[in-house]
């Protein structure tokens, strides 16, 4: 067995053969693009013979054997060919994918010469006899034990794409006869179905093309090209070569190899190809397009014959090999009445018309059955899972037959644990160079090049379509077309990729993606064919591009974030911001305190300058240009800089000073227009908006402004302002700055309650999120004319602000002023009261002037009892401050004695542990971490991070305590609390629960959650996980958050070398779980806390409709991506089914301002935080105190057998017996742990 590679995949190259560790030998010529996690700088093939190693036992018989194989190979999207050897049978299993996109010829064994069988990529020889391709159609196995014995076939399963994959069989047309319509009519071309079927067409086709070209490894020089397209000018090509544009570095050419045949270099595909590249020039001038003529004349050919001979098919054709019978679609329930046809949909609801199983369904029940056949296929399903989904789908009238269908039915997707880390970079600026002159000698560098084989074949771009059709109609046509995607590995697929391969390069084509064929078999017939060389379907997606690239540059980053989202790619850690000296610090405060900023803290005022950057400039140069887009605001450091307003100087700014400062708010501002004459604002109509005029007159002139009173009071106009000819002005609504900054009042009534209340020695201590907590719950109160508030010698239970009017305060005991002491005036922002915090008695009578007066009010009850997350913590005495030590934090890891093992992930293992202190037994979790492992897949610095946050954190009822770590050669271990109820995944997609959740389960434990995230908010961590898989169920009932290891403080600081401290306001580290994923993580700008209540919104939605809002039927992770970001730009928002919004209101209110697409505007991070959240009428009536004192009712209880039960968690799976032992040479970076 020998092998000769191309180095295209991992940062080394991979010899091959690859023996792995059962002395199994492996022959891979293949690329991995799906169906795997395999981050694009490590090997495929040392990924697949991993996995075909996984298979290897002992026991296992060669028909056993045979049964793995396809079962791992089955789950690889990509093409490839290999060979294996599995030692222990001694039989030789090889194959193609099952669309024969690798070539793979095979010479068996002569009853006559006795020669001896062969299998190669190309004939060995220079003799075509004896050769023939292997099917595509399963893997062969050959028994090497028996002499002469033939090849067996094991079929790929139905789930495979491949060319025996059925097209759908739409209904005829309705404005068509199958034979009375002329082929080259063409009824549909403006139709909205052709123009939506060209959308999805590009988004998979895009996708496909990015995953062949992002794992390229870069070339020894930066403007070589990586990749090529073999050019013929046609659509196919041109496409190719587009959508190549969109994922290919700007500074990196790309070349279009044109070949020609004809003498005078003058053929009609040369003619194309030249008009072609002429127009991606001009759609495209920043990108250096290498335009390569390859011109072969007569004698070359005749020159090259032979060899190519070798190269052509074999000779054979193969007939015995043709692929089995198409197999007909999933189908588990007939259509009933138009509902859902599971007997346990209560109630009963409309099919979803994108079912998965093809099978009438609801959505919920759709994703449900989907989620627990998954679970069946998944080998790490613990057996009680097992049980329970089996149980669940029975109950749903799945079984026998049926689930056996099913689970030949569903894909084997990468394990639920299997959560990739991915971070996203920006990508250089374009190259103004792309002048490319024809005539040069050139050999093309590019290691890959993109092939346009499957087009035609899918989409009906033969003459011989258009005659199938004239003579069969439909069904002719349709017959042609899956004759020609059956014999396509037979007729060019292998001929060609033996061709490229014979010159050093790797062909792949990106028609032939398996979700491009899945996509394109979906289709109706009618939105493919046209007249011969005319693709209807491709001329709407030319169209469809050229709406794409001329889109701003938003939709660009969007592709560049879901090309590089569909692969894992190296973690890069937060982007760093240049660090800042004090003297910058102070001066950048100064100045955006002062302007924009006044009533904020240090600590606030910190974090907004931790994100601004330095910028050096030249002398000379432009800074802001006159009517540019403003989105920055510039304070200026050192030098001096001149203002120009239509090129005449009109001032200057000097160091400390600032400028562009309008341009902070400049995006909340909309663009409004009116016409002369035109009345903007009216004398007497309530006030909602603030202008300013951008161009044209109101009588005010440029750069001025009116209606600001609006954003301050609820007063009618005092004029009207009418435009004095055309007018363009910004309008700023008071909704809009009271979503992203709160009421002007508001904030300036809170840092008055602040400055106030710091006043007393009792509040001096508090830090500012504790003063924060104060002033949110100060309530308003109305006194009528002349009313005493309180009086003298009365219990001191309230103190009060003054809001509106005034009051005297008399010193008297009877409310009239003592002899000499004359009353005291209190007007507004002035305080009484303040007995209330000395514990005693009022010592003076307060009553209002003759005006209604409002004041506000805070009480004693609230101070004492309620104020952040300890009680009494203004007034509690000092024996309540000692330190209270957790008797289990001094246990050593010798004290504990194991119980069993509880699960097992991609890092650890967690075991229940029994320890005693002071006689008395405890029950806890052991997580243990293997250092190796830690340090092999550079998590150091999570598995710290999640010690020091579980550390520091206060205790929570509803957030998994962390009791002491260790650690000794080989391990890290987290002794915790035992949280024995099971995840809330499984309430939600098995059984286990009796009935359906309702609103009111739902809300609680939405609740719980909500609480635990406020704690960590608080603190400033950002959870970054929220998943129902995270959530556990106490013995209690009440749920629990779990798994630190993406928790983070945000922000957060960094010391460099020198011992400078910064601080990031934003981390950029793309983390968690795909559908929970929001807006700003998938588009790459910075996150914060708001991922968190975006997650948070998911999961509400999860638990009432069963599913997650923006995920796609097909698992299609590139449209869940663009899905999430088009929420961001406002082009997609999440929906509900008719019925929710009808059943549950408030509820999806709640969810929208959850799933806000601008995080500033996402509910929770207003001017008043989180208690938008506990403030928000969908939790009306909760008593949030008794929730987090666990004394309400819970709508679910774990049912335990004993307090040894581990039942509901999934065991020791071996997952973490292969952990290798540590050598201790990097021990440091475990210190303090």
């Amino acid at each position: 067995m020998v092998s000769a590679v191309l180095h295209l995949r991992g940062t080394q190259l991979c010899e091959q053969p690859v023996h792995d560790r059962h002395g199994n030998v492996l022959l891979w010529n293949g690329e991995v693009f799906g169906g795997a996690s395999i981050p694009i700088y490590e090997s495929d093939t040392k990924y697949v013979s991993h996995r075909l190693a996984s298979v290897d036992d002992d026991s296992v018989s060669a028909e056993v054997a045979a049964t793995l194989v396809v079962d791992a190979l089955s789950m690889i999207q990509g093409p490839f060919a290999f060979a294996w050897l599995h030692v222990s049978t001694n039989t030789l299993f090889y194959g193609r994918d099952g669309l024969g996109r690798r070539s793979l010829v095979v010479h068996t064994p002569d009853d006559a010469k006795r020669s001896c069988f062969l299998l190669a990529s190309v004939a060995l020889n220079s003799q075509r006899d004896g050769w023939e391709e292997v099917a595509c159609t399963g893997v062969f196995s050959l028994d090497l034990n028996m002499l002469g014995a033939l090849p067996r076939l094991h079929p790929w399963p139905v789930r495979v794409v491949s060319v025996a994959s059925p097209r759908c069989l739409p209904p005829l047309p309705p404005s068509v006869v199958a034979l009375g319509t002329s082929f080259d009519a063409d009824p549909f071309c403006d139709h909205a179905d052709m123009m939506l079927a060209a959308k999805g067409l590009l988004q998979v086709l895009s996708a496909a093309v990015a995953k062949r070209v992002e794992s390229i490894p870069t070339q020894e020089h930066a403007d070589s090209a990586r990749v090529g397209v073999l050019f013929s000018g046609g659509l196919d090509s041109v496409v190719l070569a587009a959508l190549c544009h969109l994922h290919v570095l700007p500074t990196e050419p790309i070349d279009l190899l044109a070949i020609c045949f004809d003498k005078d270099h003058n053929s009609p595909d040369r003619r194309a190809a030249t008009a072609s590249w002429t127009e991606l020039k001009h759609l495209f001038p920043t990108r250096q397009w290498h335009f390569v003529a390859i011109d072969i004349a007569s004698h070359q050919v005749d020159t090259h014959q032979p060899h190519m001979l070798v190269v052509e098919p074999p000779t054979s054709d193969l007939s015995s090999s043709e692929p089995p019978a198409v197999v007909e679609p999933l189908a588990l329930f007939e259509s009933t009445s138009g509902f859902c046809p599971v007997r346990t949909c209560r109630p009963a609801r409309r099919p979803h018309p994108g079912c998965a199983l093809h099978s009438h369904l609801c959505r919920p029940c759709c994703t449900k059955i989907h989620k627990l056949a998954m679970a069946l296929k998944h080998t790490s399903t613990h057996p009680q899972q097992i049980v329970s989904a089996i149980a669940t789908l029975e109950s749903m009238g799945i079984s026998g037959d049926k689930l056996q269908r099913l689970l030949a039915f569903i894909p084997l997707d990468q394990p639920r644990g299997c959560r990739p880390v991915t971070s996203l970079k920006a990508l250089p600026s374009p190259s103004d160079d792309d002048t490319v002159t024809l005539g040069e000698s050139y050999t093309s560098p590019a290691k890959v090049l993109l092939v346009g084989i499957g087009a035609d074949e899918q989409v009906a771009g033969y003459g011989r379509h258009k005659h199938a059709y004239v003579t069969g109609g439909w069904d002719g046509l349709r017959a042609e077309l899956d004759k020609d995607m059956r014999r396509i590995w037979q007729r060019n697929l292998g001929r060609d990729d033996r061709m490229i391969a014979d010159h050093g390069r790797e062909a792949r084509f990106p028609y032939l993606d398996e979700d491009v064929v899945a996509y394109l078999r979906s289709l109706p017939l009618d939105h493919v064919p046209e007249a011969p060389g005319s693709l209807k379907l491709f001329h709407s997606l030319k169209d469809e591009y050229s709406d794409l690239v001329t889109q701003d540059i938003a939709d660009e980053v969007m592709f560049e974030t879901l090309k590089q989202g569909l692969q894992t790619v190296p973690r890069v850690d937060d982007v760093k911001q240049p660090t800042k000296s004090p003297d910058v610090m102070k001066l950048l405060r100064d100045n955006i305190q002062a302007l924009l900023f006044e009533a904020t803290t240090d600590d606030e005022m910190d974090k907004v300058v931790a994100v601004m950057t330095d910028m050096h400039v030249r002398a000379g140069d432009v800074v802001i240009q006159q009517n540019d887009h403003g989105d920055k605001f510039y304070v200026l450091e050192h030098g001096s800089c001149e203002f120009l307003v239509n090129d005449v100087h009109v001032g200057d700014v000097e160091a400390a000073g600032h400028f562009g400062e309008l341009a902070l708010i400049y995006d909340a501002f909309e663009v409004v227009k009116f016409e002369p004459d035109e009345v903007i604002v009216k004398q007497g109509a309530m006030g909602d908006a603030f202008y300013i005029v951008s161009a044209g007159t109101v009588l005010l002139g440029e750069g001025e402004y009116f209606g600001e009173t609006s954003l301050l009071n609820d007063q009618p106009r005092n004029c009207t302002v009418r435009a004095v000819g055309s007018v363009k002005c910004l309008r700023l609504h008071r909704s809009d700055f009271d979503s992203m900054l709160g009421p002007l009042y508001a904030i300036l009534e809170m840092n008055a309650f602040k400055r106030i209340l710091r006043m007393f020695d009792i509040f001096k201590a508090l830090v500012d999120e504790e003063m924060e907590h104060l002033t949110t719950h100060f309530e308003i109160v109305e006194f009528g004319c002349d009313t005493v508030i309180f009086t003298t010698g009365d219990v001191a239970e309230y103190f009060y602000i003054v809001r509106t009017g005034s009051v005297s305060l008399h010193p008297g005991a009877d409310g009239s002023s003592s002899v000499g002491v004359d009353p005291v005036t209190l007007n507004v922002k002035d305080y009484f009261g303040a007995e209330v915090f000395q514990g005693t008695t009022y010592h003076s009578t307060v009553r209002t002037s003759d005006e209604i007066t409002s004041c506000f009010r805070l009480s004693k009850t609230f101070v004492n009892q309620d104020l952040a997350s300890g009680r009494n913590c203004c007034l509690r005495p000092e024996s309540q401050k000692a330190i209270h030590v957790n008797p289990l934090s001094l246990l050593d890891l010798s004290d504990l004695v194991h119980i069993g093992v509880l699960g097992e992930g991609s890092f650890g293992r967690v075991s229940m542990v029994q320890a005693f202190v002071d006689a008395q037994e405890y029950l806890l979790a052991l997580k243990c971490v293997s250092k190796s492992h830690v340090l092999e897949c550079h998590q150091q610095e999570h598995i710290m991070r999640e010690r020091s946050i579980l550390k520091d954190l206060p205790y929570h009822p509803f957030i998994v305590q962390l009791h002491a770590t260790y650690q000794d050669q080989n391990y890290l271990y987290m002794l915790m609390e035992l949280v024995q109820g099971g995840e809330l995944f499984g309430l939600l997609h098995t059984n286990i629960f009796d009935r359906p959740l309702v609103e009111e389960d739902i809300k609680f434990f939405a609740a719980n959650v909500y609480l635990a995230l406020e704690h960590m908010h608080k603190r400033d961590i950002a959870y970054r996980d929220l998943k129902p898989e995270n959530l556990l169920f106490s013995e209690n009932g009440y749920l629990k958050v779990v798994d630190m290891g993406f928790a983070k403080k945000i922000p957060f600081s960094i010391t460099d070398e020198h011992g400078r401290v910064e601080v990031h306001a934003r981390s950029y580290t793309l983390c968690g779980t795909q559908e929970y994923l929001a807006p700003e993580f998938v588009l790459n700008t910075g996150h914060d806390l708001a991922v968190d209540y975006w997650a948070f919104g998911i999961l509400i939605y999860e638990m009432f409709l069963g599913y997650t809002p923006f995920e796609t039927p097909d698992g299609d992770i590139a449209k869940l991506f663009k899905n999430i970001a088009f929420v961001r730009t406002g082009a997609n928002c999440v929906q509900f089914p008719h019925e929710s919004t009808v059943d549950y209101p408030v509820a999806c209110s709640f969810i929208e301002g959850l799933l806000h697409g601008d995080p500033t505007k996402r509910l929770g991070m207003g001017q008043n935080g989180s208690h938008e959240i506990r403030n928000h009428p969908w939790f009306e009536g909760l008593d949030w105190d008794k929730l987090r004192d666990q004394e309400l009712s819970v709508p679910y209880l774990p049912q335990l057998n004993g307090r040894y039960d581990t039942s509901l968690f999934e065991g020791d799976q071996g997952i973490r017996s292969s952990d290798m032992d540590y050598d201790g040479a990097e021990n440091y970076l475990f210190d303090g742990f």
